[in-house]
Order: C-alpha cells, then sequence, then structure tokens
C-alpha cells in the first residue's frame, strides 16, 4: 500500500494501527510533522515505511514524534551516504523527535518498527539512509 504526504506546504499527519505497512511517498519542500499512532499495547510489530521523492527545501525539516510522557524512544541506527559509496553508521538510542534536516536529498528513507508499547511510553526501532546525516533528541 502506497500513500503520500504531497502538499508542497507540508503536511502533519497522525498515523494509525491500520496504516501498518504502508509506504509513504514524502513531499520535502514543506514542513513535515508524522506523529507515531496513540500509546496502545496492540502497537508492537507496526511498520511504516518513508521515501523522499522530493528534497527537503532549505529551512523545512520533516520529524516523526513519538506519543508519551517523556520515556518513549527511537532506537535508531542512522546511515550517511556519501560520495563514491563511501558513507558512516551511527546508532542513537535518546529522544522522541526524530528529523530529516534540510537539505536531505531524494531517496532518503526511514523505516519506523515499533518494538513494545506498554500504553504509557513505547519504543520504535527506527532505520535511517539519508544525506545529510538524520537526527534524534
Amino acid at each position: 500500500d502506497t500513500s503520500a504526504l504531497t502538499g508542497a506546504g507540508g503536511s502533519t499527519i497522525t498515523l494509525t494501527a491500520g496504516q501498518s505497512g504502508t509506504l509513504f511517498e514524502v513531499n520535502g519542500t514543506g514542513n513535515n510533522v508524522v506523529n507515531m499512532p496513540a500509546l496502545n499495547t496492540g502497537n508492537a510489530g507496526l511498520m511504516y515505511e518513508f521515501l523522499l521523492t522530493t528534497a527537503v527545501g532549505g529551512g523545512t525539516t520533516t520529524t516523526f514524534v513519538l506519543p508519551g510522557s517523556g520515556v518513549s524512544l527511537f532506537h535508531t541506527h542512522i546511515v550517511l551516504t556519501g560520495a563514491a559509496g563511501t558513507g558512516t553508521d551511527t546508532y542513537d538510542v535518546a529522544g522522541d523527535t526524530l528529523t530529516l534536516p534540510n537539505s536531505t536529498v531524494v531517496g532518503a528513507r526511514v523505516v519506523l518498527t515499533c518494538l513494545k508499547d506498554d500504553a504509557t511510553n513505547s519504543t520504535w526501532k527506527a532505520e535511517v539512509v539519508s544525506s545529510p546525516i538524520a537526527t534524534v533528541a
């Protein structure tokens, strides 16, 4: 299943469990905010994929935000793509907001999978391939 965040002015969406397995095509020319599903013990195993089809514009971002009381976390594997096949891997396990910064290139990819959710906080695995490098805070 494919869906789109295509508004040139940006989009704000809140994902649902029913959208699990969806590939979202992302237009990065405006600010985008993707709110992860509301906390629910049934969320474990939910998965969403995002593909940047228009680069993130200067001065804009695309962010992915976890719900919770400050203990929800992304366990993130971030790969920075580089010239001639060189790149950098980094890992981050602190933060509830994942950001594709301005100038992120077309083809950047984010895959988010819920590892656990106790209806108070959640833990999500995030796999990101992008340039410049994504951040988690």
